[in-house]
């Protein structure tokens, strides 16, 4: 949280973030859509350098495009295994995963 925190106040974001105990959370950055854009950037990599990562739930119109998801790591192969399970015919989302 520290990061976040330095990461807007240093690149005037106004944010609120709810933390569970599990290590997951919500974060909301509010304030120019480019500075939020870089600063999402920052800390996904940061967060990914850990071993986490930071999913973009809603983009605003005006922040330049974004890969809302990020990197799967290691797990692409488990969801594609899952998907196939539950979706042996590819009919929902094909060509994703």
């Amino acid at each position: 949280m520290e990061l976040v925190k330095r990461t807007a106040n240093e690149n005037q974001l106004r944010w609120k973030a709810l933390m569970y105990a599990t290590g997951l959370g919500w974060l909301r950055l509010e304030g120019k859509a480019i500075r939020c854009a870089g600063r999402f950037r920052t800390l996904r990599g940061e967060f990914q350098g850990q071993g986490g990562s930071l999913v973009l739930l809603h983009r605003p119109e005006k922040m330049p495009a974004f890969d809302a998801w990020g990197n799967a790591g290691d797990a692409l192969p488990l969801m594609k295994a899952v998907k196939q399970q539950l979706d042996p015919k590819n009919t929902l989302n094909p060509g994703d995963l």
